[in-house]
């Protein structure tokens, strides 16, 4: 039970983490653009509201850039789509909340799902319904007996 309790708390601050981080990228997206290519022939930059995956031919520098909108396109759609501007260049636009909304759905689930059942030792997760010694006989913690324990229901 402490290993699953474990894993929990680990997802719990992954999510977490996951979604500060596609917040401030959408955050940042909204005013700046942020760039990164390998100098081939595709590049990834933030956009409003979202990522945009381009494939260009042309393209030959790499690395990362930072700096304002070259031009107003994809100002905050709220759903995947993709475009040709010439016959060299692809642009497929995806918008942070396709992935914020559902990381951030399951870490608030996870958080405040606290992940044992009703009348559980808080230590180990064992059933301690019935039990009036005051102590768990799976893990030996103390427990306050005042508290009612109740069967599950079916």
């Amino acid at each position: 039970m402490k290993r699953r309790i474990r894993k929990r708390r680990i997802l719990n601050w992954i999510g977490l983490g996951l979604c500060i981080v596609l917040a401030a990228l959408w955050i940042i997206g909204l005013f700046k653009c942020i760039r990164f290519s390998t100098g081939e022939n595709w590049f990834v930059n933030t956009h409003p509201g979202g990522v945009v995956f381009t494939l260009n031919s042309s393209l030959t520098r790499g690395g990362w850039e930072f700096g304002d909108y070259d031009y107003d396109g994809y100002r905050h759609i709220w759903w995947p789509h993709q475009s040709w501007t010439s016959s060299m260049t692809r642009y497929v636009y995806v918008p942070i909340s396709i992935f914020l909304l559902p990381i951030a759905i399951a870490t608030i689930w996870l958080w405040y799902s606290d992940g044992q059942p009703k009348g559980g030792c808080t230590n180990c997760g064992y059933d301690l319904t019935g039990n009036v010694s005051g102590v768990c006989p799976e893990c030996g913690a103390a427990f306050d007996t005042a508290v009612e324990y109740e069967l599950p229901e079916h």
